[in-house]
Formats: structure tokens, C-alpha cells, sequence
């Protein structure tokens, strides 16, 4: 019981991380012993010149069971620090697992509440080289293969320094102001791509 209790603290701490990246082996499961419909997320990334980012994170899920959500909240609330900051990098080693950097968690917390019957997770994290930033200090934002899916009213935004240059910008990404892109398509899709360097 003990362990099942663990595994389920350290799916609920890295259900809302990173747009949910398709880690699917641990999605698959939590959602067979936990019934939800995520309806609101938004993320804002927001990137450095040296590659690191600072995340901000808000999600919005209805359970089929009143009783679940609770349990999901408390876990999530209860679990230490120590604890979310170990999932969370064994989280972030995943995806950097078929890139050629390795990304480090400098900081990273969440908490849980329960807003008009939903649960809302909001997140926080700091994460060193999680873009790439090559001989000419230009820092590309592209995760490689790595989808994310997004359900429900979602929107993942990128925010770059406000003096950079930009050098590329995708099409799945709309700018919204000089320094915002935004990516509001649902699905399973990669990551927003953006390059830029200091001018």
C-alpha cells in the first residue's frame, strides 16, 4: 500500500509539469486509477540566454469523484519538498533523455486547491539548460521529438528576454507581443520552437 501510495504521489506531482509531456506509460496508469478531465491549462516558459527557464504553471481538472480530488489535493499538498523536487527532475531527465544537454532542476514546487469543484495545480520551476544554446549564443527553445498534449481550453505561452533579437519564429507559435508566442492548437504536438540570441 505504501508504495502505490508513493507511485500515485509521483504521478499527481508530474501530471500538470511541462505541458504533459508524453511520458504515456505514467499517464496511462494514473488514469486508470483516477478518473479526470483536465478543462484549463496555461504555461508560460519563460527563457534566459543561457538556456535556463522559470515556469509558471495552472491547470484545472474535474474528477468523477469528489473523493479522489480530495486525495489528489492532499497528496499533492503533504508530499515534502525534497520529494517534488525528485520527481520533478527524474521528470525532466525523461525528456532530456534523447537531447544532447542535460537540464537540471534548480528549483520547483506545487500546490492545490479546490476552486468552483475543480482542482487547480498551479507549479513553479527553474531549470537549467532546457534549451539549447549553441557557439554563437543562440538559444533554441525546440525540445526535439518531445510532444506535448494538450487538452481543454490550454495554451502553453514562451516568453523571451524583452531586448532580444529574434532569428526564427515557427508557425505554430502566434506572437502576441514582441516577446510572447503562444501556442493554443489541442493535441499532441511538439513543442513551440524559438530561436533568439542578445543583440
Amino acid at each position: 500500500m505504501g508504495d502505490e501510495l508513493n507511485w500515485n504521489k509521483f504521478l499527481i506531482v508530474i501530471i500538470v509539469i511541462l505541458a504533459g509531456f508524453m511520458i504515456v506509460n505514467i499517464f496511462m496508469t494514473f488514469r486508470a486509477r483516477t478518473s479526470y478531465t483536465q478543462v484549463y491549462y496555461r504555461a508560460v516558459y519563460s527563457y534566459d540566454y543561457d538556456g535556463s527557464v522559470r515556469t509558471f504553471t495552472t491547470a484545472r481538472l474535474v474528477f468523477d469523484k469528489y473523493e479522489d480530488m480530495l486525495k489528489v489535493r492532499d497528496g499533492i499538498n503533504s508530499e515534502s519538498l525534497d520529494k517534488k523536487m525528485d520527481y520533478y527532475q527524474k521528470a525532466v531527465a525523461r525528456i532530456a533523455s534523447n537531447l544532447d544537454r542535460t537540464m537540471r532542476v534548480v528549483s520547483f514546487n506545487s500546490s492545490a486547491t479546490i476552486v468552483s469543484g475543480m482542482l487547480e495545480i498551479s507549479e513553479t520551476s527553474e531549470i537549467e539548460n532546457f534549451a539549447a544554446v549553441d557557439e554563437n549564443g543562440v538559444v533554441d527553445t525546440s525540445l526535439g521529438s518531445n510532444k506535448i498534449q494538450l487538452r481543454g481550453e490550454a495554451s502553453v505561452i514562451v516568453e523571451v528576454p524583452q531586448d532580444e533579437q529574434h532569428l526564427i519564429v515557427y508557425s505554430t507559435t502566434t506572437k502576441v507581443r514582441d516577446n510572447h508566442f503562444v501556442l493554443k492548437r489541442i493535441g499532441k504536438i511538439v513543442f513551440l520552437e524559438v530561436k533568439f540570441k542578445l543583440n
